[in-house]
């Protein structure tokens, strides 16, 4: 189902968007993670948000139409499931979302600010046998599988703060080839979404021990928004660039 009122809903399909091959110079898109940060969980029941209350970690990117990179600010992670973009109609079990945000002249309001986000998605799979574990990454799932439970029997309060993460940890392998396109938010799952977002979708999967994904996966009750028509947007792809970090731990 498409969502008429506002134009260029995310998600999309990103490989029947036909993408522009494209290595963007250094310096395009940047991160710097903290090496750990410690979020608060909103929302209710089992929608997992977790907040960022002044972040140390920011993103960077240049936007279009601008010579030098603008910072956004980490404010928030939260999960689809299934995956809500796709690639030539394949999906993931789990997508996280990587939130950040800045404010910018809102050009429709003069004198006032508006709020411009930057959306860095990752999609999540099981880890088939003979890969690499990753325990980090296994260790922080199985900790909000945790406090889902302890919040849904009463013993922890849902505002209570999660265990401290390292942002990095839930990297793929390879962050450096992605797709990016604009487009919105998504977490009106069943309507239309506003926000004026960048998205950067890395293409390389996140493995995660099987029984530590679908445990996840079975208390959360966040859904998935349906990919959305083009609206006559480009969409870039970004190669491969192992060998070259696009990205720091602070």
């Amino acid at each position: 189902m498409s969502f008429s009122i506002l134009p260029q809903q995310s998600p999309i399909d990103l490989g029947l968007a036909r993408p522009i091959n494209y290595a963007f110079p250094a310096g395009y898109f940047s991160y710097t993670w903290s090496t750990s940060e410690t979020g608060v969980k909103s929302g209710s029941g089992e929608t997992v948000q977790i907040d960022f209350t002044n972040s140390k970690s920011h993103a960077d990117l240049i936007l279009p139409g601008q010579v030098n990179s603008t910072k956004f600010q980490l404010v928030q992670f939260h999960f689809h499931s299934e995956s809500e973009h796709r690639v030539n109609g394949t999906k993931w079990p789990l997508e996280l979302h990587v939130v950040h945000r800045t404010t910018e002249p809102d050009p429709w309001s003069p004198g006032n600010n508006r709020f411009i986000y930057l959306v860095v998605a990752i999609f999540l799979d099981r880890r088939p046998g003979g890969v690499k574990k990753n325990e980090a990454a296994d260790k922080f799932f199985r900790g909000l599988s945790t406090h889902l439970d302890e919040v849904k029997s009463g013993k922890r309060n849902a505002a209570v703060a999660i265990d401290p993460v390292r942002p990095s940890d839930l990297l793929p392998d390879d962050p450096t080839a992605y797709w990016r396109y604009e487009g919105s938010l998504t977490t009106q799952v069943n309507s239309p979404n506003g926000g004026y977002v960048s998205w950067v979708v890395i293409k390389d999967i996140k493995l995660l021990d099987g029984d530590v994904l679908d445990d996840f996966i079975h208390r959360l009750a966040h859904g998935a928004k349906s990919p959305q028509d083009l609206d006559r947007r480009f969409v870039f792809f970004n190669p491969s660039n192992v060998g070259t970090s696009s990205g720091t731990t602070a």
